[in-house]
Protein backbone atom coordinates (compact mmCIF):
# COMPACT_ATOMS: atom_id res chain seq x y z
CA UNK A 1 0.00 0.00 0.00
CA UNK A 2 1.83 3.34 -1.39
CA UNK A 3 1.68 6.04 1.25
CA UNK A 4 0.13 9.18 0.31
CA UNK A 5 1.84 12.10 -1.07
CA UNK A 6 2.59 15.44 1.26
CA UNK A 7 0.00 18.07 -0.94
CA UNK A 8 2.17 20.00 -3.52
CA UNK A 9 0.91 23.64 -2.20
CA UNK A 10 3.13 25.95 -0.13
CA UNK A 11 0.81 25.56 3.28
CA UNK A 12 1.18 27.98 6.42
CA UNK A 13 2.10 26.94 9.83
CA UNK A 14 -1.67 26.25 11.08
CA UNK A 15 -1.62 23.88 7.96
CA UNK A 16 -3.69 26.19 4.90
CA UNK A 17 -2.28 27.00 1.55
CA UNK A 18 -0.84 29.94 1.09
CA UNK A 19 -1.42 32.26 -1.84
CA UNK A 20 1.24 34.08 -4.51
CA UNK A 21 1.87 37.07 -5.20
CA UNK A 22 0.14 38.96 -8.50
CA UNK A 23 2.98 41.29 -8.68
CA UNK A 24 5.35 39.51 -11.28
CA UNK A 25 2.82 38.62 -13.48
CA UNK A 26 2.15 42.52 -13.78
CA UNK A 27 5.86 43.44 -14.18
CA UNK A 28 6.25 40.76 -16.83
CA UNK A 29 3.45 41.98 -18.82
CA UNK A 30 4.59 45.53 -18.50
CA UNK A 31 8.02 44.77 -20.08
CA UNK A 32 6.33 43.08 -22.68
CA UNK A 33 3.81 46.04 -23.55
CA UNK A 34 6.04 49.28 -23.28
CA UNK A 35 8.54 47.87 -26.15
CA UNK A 36 5.19 46.81 -28.40
CA UNK A 37 3.68 50.35 -27.70
CA UNK A 38 7.01 51.93 -28.72
CA UNK A 39 7.68 49.56 -32.03
CA UNK A 40 3.99 50.39 -32.68
CA UNK A 41 3.93 54.33 -32.24
CA UNK A 42 7.52 53.93 -34.56
CA UNK A 43 5.39 52.51 -37.09
CA UNK A 44 2.41 55.18 -37.26
CA UNK A 45 5.02 58.14 -37.44
CA UNK A 46 6.35 56.30 -40.28
CA UNK A 47 3.36 56.10 -42.65
CA UNK A 48 2.15 59.87 -41.88
CA UNK A 49 3.33 62.20 -44.28
CA UNK A 50 4.03 66.03 -43.60
CA UNK A 51 2.74 68.63 -45.79
CA UNK A 52 5.01 69.81 -48.62
CA UNK A 53 6.75 73.39 -47.99
CA UNK A 54 5.72 76.18 -50.28
CA UNK A 55 8.04 75.63 -53.37
CA UNK A 56 9.09 79.01 -54.66
CA UNK A 57 9.13 79.32 -58.31
CA UNK A 58 12.23 80.71 -60.75
CA UNK A 59 11.58 82.63 -63.68
CA UNK A 60 14.41 82.57 -65.95
CA UNK A 61 14.58 85.61 -67.98
CA UNK A 62 16.58 85.22 -71.76
CA UNK A 63 17.78 88.71 -72.72
CA UNK A 64 17.79 87.99 -76.44
CA UNK A 65 17.66 91.85 -77.66
CA UNK A 66 20.65 92.94 -79.33
CA UNK A 67 22.98 95.17 -76.55
CA UNK A 68 21.10 93.54 -73.55
CA UNK A 69 23.98 92.77 -72.21
CA UNK A 70 25.31 96.20 -71.63
CA UNK A 71 22.01 97.64 -70.38
CA UNK A 72 22.20 95.62 -67.24
CA UNK A 73 19.80 93.34 -65.26
CA UNK A 74 16.59 94.69 -65.96
CA UNK A 75 13.72 94.90 -63.00
CA UNK A 76 10.86 92.25 -63.91
CA UNK A 77 7.04 93.54 -62.53
CA UNK A 78 4.71 90.24 -63.20
CA UNK A 79 1.72 92.20 -61.85
CA UNK A 80 -0.84 94.07 -63.59
CA UNK A 81 0.31 96.80 -65.62
CA UNK A 82 -2.16 100.23 -66.12
CA UNK A 83 -3.10 100.77 -69.88
CA UNK A 84 -1.52 104.04 -71.07
CA UNK A 85 -3.93 107.12 -71.99
CA UNK A 86 -5.35 107.44 -75.10
CA UNK A 87 -3.70 109.81 -77.75
CA UNK A 88 -7.08 112.49 -76.99
CA UNK A 89 -5.66 112.77 -73.04
CA UNK A 90 -2.37 113.41 -73.79
CA UNK A 91 -0.71 116.91 -73.13
CA UNK A 92 0.35 118.86 -76.47
CA UNK A 93 4.02 118.64 -76.95
CA UNK A 94 6.75 121.09 -76.48
CA UNK A 95 6.87 121.91 -79.61
CA UNK A 96 4.49 121.60 -83.21
CA UNK A 97 4.95 119.12 -85.36
CA UNK A 98 6.28 121.14 -89.01
CA UNK A 99 6.82 119.62 -92.18
CA UNK A 100 9.12 121.24 -94.28
CA UNK A 101 9.83 120.98 -98.56
CA UNK A 102 13.10 121.40 -100.47
CA UNK A 103 13.69 125.70 -100.37
CA UNK A 104 14.02 127.57 -104.24
CA UNK A 105 15.55 130.77 -104.22
CA UNK A 106 13.07 133.96 -104.04
CA UNK A 107 13.46 134.81 -107.36
CA UNK A 108 9.85 136.11 -107.50
CA UNK A 109 10.90 138.79 -105.14
CA UNK A 110 13.92 139.82 -107.49
CA UNK A 111 12.01 139.77 -110.77
CA UNK A 112 9.06 141.69 -108.97
CA UNK A 113 11.01 144.59 -107.86
CA UNK A 114 12.97 144.92 -110.84
CA UNK A 115 10.86 144.31 -113.61
CA UNK A 116 8.78 147.52 -112.74
CA UNK A 117 5.61 145.13 -113.12
CA UNK A 118 2.38 146.21 -111.55
CA UNK A 119 1.62 144.24 -108.39
CA UNK A 120 -2.39 143.94 -107.46
CA UNK A 121 -3.10 145.37 -104.54
CA UNK A 122 -5.85 142.67 -103.70
CA UNK A 123 -7.05 142.08 -99.91
CA UNK A 124 -7.36 138.22 -100.41
CA UNK A 125 -4.85 135.84 -99.65
CA UNK A 126 -1.81 135.32 -101.18
CA UNK A 127 -1.38 131.93 -103.42
CA UNK A 128 -0.07 128.55 -103.06
CA UNK A 129 2.65 128.82 -100.86
CA UNK A 130 5.86 128.88 -102.24
CA UNK A 131 8.73 125.84 -102.68
CA UNK A 132 10.05 125.90 -99.53
CA UNK A 133 7.45 127.48 -97.12
CA UNK A 134 6.81 125.80 -93.93
CA UNK A 135 3.55 124.14 -93.90
CA UNK A 136 1.80 123.70 -90.55
CA UNK A 137 -1.59 122.44 -89.74
CA UNK A 138 -3.92 125.20 -88.88
CA UNK A 139 -6.02 124.79 -85.55
CA UNK A 140 -6.98 127.89 -84.04
CA UNK A 141 -5.13 126.79 -80.24
CA UNK A 142 -5.72 122.95 -80.85
CA UNK A 143 -3.48 120.48 -81.25
CA UNK A 144 -0.61 122.76 -79.55
CA UNK A 145 -1.00 124.79 -83.41
CA UNK A 146 -1.77 128.35 -82.66
CA UNK A 147 -3.11 130.30 -84.86
CA UNK A 148 -2.83 134.19 -85.05
CA UNK A 149 -4.38 137.15 -87.37
CA UNK A 150 -2.91 140.36 -87.83
CA UNK A 151 -4.89 143.03 -90.13
CA UNK A 152 -6.69 139.91 -91.98
CA UNK A 153 -3.19 138.32 -92.94
CA UNK A 154 -3.54 134.74 -90.73
CA UNK A 155 -0.32 132.74 -89.74
CA UNK A 156 -0.03 129.75 -87.81
CA UNK A 157 2.40 128.22 -85.39
CA UNK A 158 3.54 128.26 -81.83
CA UNK A 159 6.26 131.37 -81.90
CA UNK A 160 5.04 134.32 -84.04
CA UNK A 161 6.96 137.38 -84.60
CA UNK A 162 6.02 140.97 -85.41
CA UNK A 163 7.66 143.20 -86.98
CA UNK A 164 6.19 147.08 -87.15
CA UNK A 165 7.47 150.25 -88.33
CA UNK A 166 7.45 153.08 -85.88
CA UNK A 167 9.23 155.54 -88.47
CA UNK A 168 8.21 159.31 -88.47
CA UNK A 169 5.09 159.01 -91.14
CA UNK A 170 3.36 156.46 -89.04
CA UNK A 171 2.31 159.73 -86.79
CA UNK A 172 0.05 160.80 -89.68
CA UNK A 173 -3.69 159.97 -88.82
CA UNK A 174 -5.10 157.47 -90.74
CA UNK A 175 -8.43 159.39 -90.99
CA UNK A 176 -7.26 162.43 -91.83
CA UNK A 177 -7.20 165.78 -89.87
CA UNK A 178 -8.68 163.60 -86.70
CA UNK A 179 -8.72 160.09 -85.44
CA UNK A 180 -5.54 157.70 -84.30
CA UNK A 181 -2.48 158.35 -85.45
CA UNK A 182 -1.34 155.19 -88.00
CA UNK A 183 0.98 154.08 -85.16
CA UNK A 184 -1.88 154.08 -82.61
CA UNK A 185 -3.94 151.76 -85.22
CA UNK A 186 -1.10 149.45 -85.57
CA UNK A 187 -0.60 149.24 -82.36
CA UNK A 188 -4.21 148.11 -81.24
CA UNK A 189 -3.86 145.32 -83.24
CA UNK A 190 -0.68 144.18 -82.12
CA UNK A 191 -2.25 144.22 -78.52
CA UNK A 192 -5.31 142.69 -80.16
CA UNK A 193 -3.38 139.83 -81.95
CA UNK A 194 -0.97 139.23 -79.05
CA UNK A 195 -3.64 138.86 -77.06
CA UNK A 196 -5.68 136.73 -78.88
CA UNK A 197 -2.96 133.53 -78.50
CA UNK A 198 -3.17 130.33 -76.56
CA UNK A 199 -0.85 130.59 -72.99
CA UNK A 200 1.11 127.84 -74.77
CA UNK A 201 2.27 130.07 -77.79
CA UNK A 202 4.97 132.62 -78.21
CA UNK A 203 5.42 135.60 -79.36
CA UNK A 204 8.07 138.60 -79.69
CA UNK A 205 7.94 142.42 -80.96
CA UNK A 206 10.08 144.41 -83.40
CA UNK A 207 9.50 148.01 -83.70
CA UNK A 208 12.01 149.41 -85.93
CA UNK A 209 12.96 153.09 -87.85
CA UNK A 210 16.75 153.11 -88.34
CA UNK A 211 17.07 151.65 -84.90
CA UNK A 212 14.86 148.66 -83.08
CA UNK A 213 13.42 147.97 -79.96
CA UNK A 214 12.17 144.33 -78.91
CA UNK A 215 10.39 142.65 -76.67
CA UNK A 216 11.74 140.69 -75.30
CA UNK A 217 15.19 141.26 -75.29
CA UNK A 218 16.21 138.21 -76.36
CA UNK A 219 13.82 135.10 -77.31
CA UNK A 220 9.88 134.76 -77.22
CA UNK A 221 7.59 135.46 -74.23
CA UNK A 222 4.65 133.64 -73.42
CA UNK A 223 1.45 134.38 -74.08
CA UNK A 224 0.24 134.79 -70.61
CA UNK A 225 -1.49 137.48 -68.70
CA UNK A 226 1.28 138.60 -66.87
CA UNK A 227 3.55 139.31 -70.02
CA UNK A 228 0.44 140.96 -72.12
CA UNK A 229 0.35 143.98 -68.89
CA UNK A 230 4.47 143.91 -69.64
CA UNK A 231 3.97 144.50 -73.54
CA UNK A 232 0.80 147.61 -72.48
CA UNK A 233 3.51 149.20 -70.23
CA UNK A 234 6.34 148.35 -73.09
CA UNK A 235 4.06 150.30 -75.84
CA UNK A 236 3.41 152.98 -73.98
CA UNK A 237 7.04 153.92 -74.24
CA UNK A 238 7.36 154.03 -78.15
CA UNK A 239 7.79 156.62 -79.97
CA UNK A 240 7.04 156.93 -84.20
CA UNK A 241 10.19 158.56 -85.30
CA UNK A 242 13.09 158.30 -88.13
CA UNK A 243 13.64 156.35 -91.06
CA UNK A 244 12.11 152.90 -92.60
CA UNK A 245 14.84 150.19 -92.62
CA UNK A 246 13.38 147.18 -92.00
CA UNK A 247 16.94 145.01 -92.34
CA UNK A 248 17.84 145.27 -89.07
CA UNK A 249 14.77 144.10 -87.51
CA UNK A 250 14.87 140.99 -89.49
CA UNK A 251 18.29 140.42 -88.45
CA UNK A 252 17.13 140.55 -84.74
CA UNK A 253 14.64 138.30 -85.26
CA UNK A 254 15.90 135.22 -87.34
CA UNK A 255 19.44 135.85 -85.28
CA UNK A 256 17.92 133.63 -82.15
CA UNK A 257 18.63 130.18 -82.09
CA UNK A 258 14.89 129.28 -82.48
CA UNK A 259 13.40 130.96 -85.62
CA UNK A 260 9.84 132.18 -85.49
CA UNK A 261 6.49 129.92 -86.86
CA UNK A 262 5.46 132.98 -88.88
CA UNK A 263 6.43 136.44 -89.12
CA UNK A 264 3.83 139.53 -89.20
CA UNK A 265 5.36 142.48 -91.42
CA UNK A 266 4.15 146.23 -91.10
CA UNK A 267 5.51 149.17 -93.10
CA UNK A 268 3.40 152.06 -94.11
CA UNK A 269 5.96 153.14 -96.76
CA UNK A 270 8.68 151.93 -99.30
CA UNK A 271 12.02 150.37 -97.91
CA UNK A 272 15.08 150.16 -99.42
CA UNK A 273 14.85 148.48 -103.04
CA UNK A 274 17.50 145.63 -101.93
CA UNK A 275 15.86 144.95 -98.94
CA UNK A 276 12.46 142.56 -100.35
CA UNK A 277 15.26 140.17 -101.61
CA UNK A 278 17.45 140.34 -99.04
CA UNK A 279 14.32 139.67 -96.38
CA UNK A 280 13.56 136.53 -98.64
CA UNK A 281 16.60 135.25 -98.42
CA UNK A 282 16.96 136.23 -94.29
CA UNK A 283 13.66 134.01 -93.34
CA UNK A 284 15.78 130.70 -94.94
CA UNK A 285 17.02 128.68 -92.25
CA UNK A 286 18.83 125.43 -92.44
CA UNK A 287 16.75 125.12 -95.85
CA UNK A 288 13.66 125.78 -94.26
CA UNK A 289 11.38 129.48 -95.15
CA UNK A 290 9.52 131.14 -92.21
CA UNK A 291 6.31 132.78 -94.11
CA UNK A 292 6.35 136.30 -93.85
CA UNK A 293 3.09 137.97 -93.43
CA UNK A 294 2.93 141.27 -95.52
CA UNK A 295 0.49 144.18 -94.47
CA UNK A 296 1.10 147.58 -96.46
CA UNK A 297 -0.77 149.81 -93.92
CA UNK A 298 -2.17 152.73 -96.35
CA UNK A 299 0.99 153.56 -99.07
CA UNK A 300 0.59 151.75 -102.82
CA UNK A 301 3.90 151.84 -103.34
CA UNK A 302 5.08 149.94 -100.29
CA UNK A 303 2.42 147.08 -101.61
CA UNK A 304 4.37 147.16 -104.47
CA UNK A 305 7.36 145.53 -102.57
CA UNK A 306 5.53 144.00 -99.76
CA UNK A 307 3.21 141.22 -101.54
CA UNK A 308 6.19 139.84 -103.75
CA UNK A 309 7.76 139.14 -100.44
CA UNK A 310 4.73 137.58 -99.49
CA UNK A 311 4.76 135.19 -102.61
CA UNK A 312 8.24 134.26 -102.07
CA UNK A 313 7.60 132.89 -98.70
CA UNK A 314 4.58 131.50 -98.65
CA UNK A 315 3.04 134.11 -96.84
CA UNK A 316 0.00 136.16 -96.91
CA UNK A 317 -0.31 140.06 -98.27
CA UNK A 318 -2.83 142.38 -96.71
CA UNK A 319 -3.19 146.07 -97.93
CA UNK A 320 -4.87 148.41 -95.64
CA UNK A 321 -6.25 152.07 -96.65
CA UNK A 322 -5.53 155.13 -94.58
CA UNK A 323 -8.82 154.60 -93.19
CA UNK A 324 -7.70 151.88 -90.63
CA UNK A 325 -10.86 149.98 -91.73
CA UNK A 326 -9.67 146.14 -92.56
CA UNK A 327 -10.11 144.72 -95.95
Amino acid sequence: MLAAQPPTAESDASGRPRRRSSWPILLAALCLSIPLHLALALWLSGILTAAPAPVRQAVLIDAALPGAEAAGPQEVDPGPREMPPSPMDLEPTTEAEVSWEQTSEPAAVQDATQSGDQTSLSTDAAGPAAPGAVSIGAGGGTGGVATSTFFGARGSGRRFAFILDKSGSMTNRGGGAVGPTKMDMALAELLRSVGSLPDFAQFRICLFDTSVQLFPDRGFAKARASELQRVQTWLQSAVASGGTTPQVAFEKVMGEPTPPDAIFFLTDGRIPPEDPAWIAQRVVVRGKTVPVHCIAFGDADAAQQLEPISKATGGQFRFVPLTGRRP
